[in-house]
This record gives C-alpha cells, structure tokens and sequence, in this order.
C-alpha cells in the first residue's frame, strides 16, 4: 500500500505542479496584454490617426488644387495667354505633381496634355473635356489613375507616357 499511496502522492504533487505552471503562464500572458494595451495601443491609434489627418489633408489640398488647375490650364495654356495665366496654370499643375504619388503619374501626364496645349481646336477642347471629367473621377476614388489614363487614351486618342529625366 505504501507504493499506491506514493503514487498518489506524486500524482498529487504533479497536479500541483502543473496548476501552479498554468497560473504563471496565465499572470505572465496577462501582464504581456496589459503593457501591450497600456502602452501600445494608444502609440498604434495615434500614428491610425496621424495617417488619417494626413489622408483627408491630401484629399482636400487635391480637391482645392483640381478646380485650379482646370481652370488655370484652359486660359492659360494659349499662345495668346498672359504671362501671369500662365504662372497661375504651371502653379496648379505644380502643386498638383507634388500631391500626386509616384503611383498616379498617369493623373499628372493627364493634366499636362489635356490642359496645356489651350490652342482652342476642337480636338483639344475635347481633350480638356476629357480630362476635366477624369481628373475628378479620380479624386473622387471612382477611378485608379491607370483607369483614368486608358479612358484619356480611349477617347482623346492620346497615349499617356510618363516623362523621363534627361
């Protein structure tokens, strides 16, 4: 009998052992989920938040700066445009590059070549047509700038080609 009751005894023992290695693991996983929530999450919903602000900054810079560059680029595109409309024009189509990521160059060509010719042809008035339509479809979300330049090329008959450095 005294080996069954040794048995049992270590059985016990065993039993302990493990409950008391299953509290640990549960404090130390417990105190791991409170640092991470105390000192993580508010660090992960600030820099959601950074991305966000920055997110709708762009949207609304982009959503001032289209109108402009339109409007800026039809009257001051022509060949007899005022030196300061043409200003105006390569101002907005500056401030609309430097918005744009290296993704979207599409929206930027787009821009150049429909808004910049401004020589009153119906071909280029279409073109203008064109692009003051995608540019905003675009903005908007509707569109990728890849959509938007097969559209361009589909009805101006323009291809859109991304510049190159010298």
């Amino acid at each position: 009998m005294s080996t069954e009751e040794l048995t049992a005894a270590e059985a016990a023992l065993e039993a302990a052992r493990l409950g008391l290695i299953g509290t640990i693991t549960v404090g130390v996983l417990a105190t791991l989920g409170t640092l991470a929530g105390t000192l993580l999450a508010p660090f992960l919903i600030r820099r959601s938040e950074a991305k966000s602000t920055a997110a709708q900054r762009r949207r609304d810079e982009l959503a001032e700066v289209i109108p402009q560059v339109i409007s800026r680029g039809m009257r001051g595109a022509g060949s007899n445009a005022s030196a300061d409309a043409m200003v105006a024009s390569m101002e907005a189509h500056a401030r609309l590059g430097v918005l744009l990521r290296p993704d979207e160059w599409q929206i930027a060509a787009i821009a150049k070549d429909a808004l910049s010719s401004g020589d009153g042809s119906t071909a280029a008035m279409k073109s203008a047509g064109t692009a003051a339509t995608l540019i905003p479809m675009w903005a908007r979300g509707e569109i990728t700038s890849e959509q938007a330049a097969a559209i361009y090329e589909r009805d101006g008959g323009k291809k859109v080609t991304r510049p190159t450095p010298p």
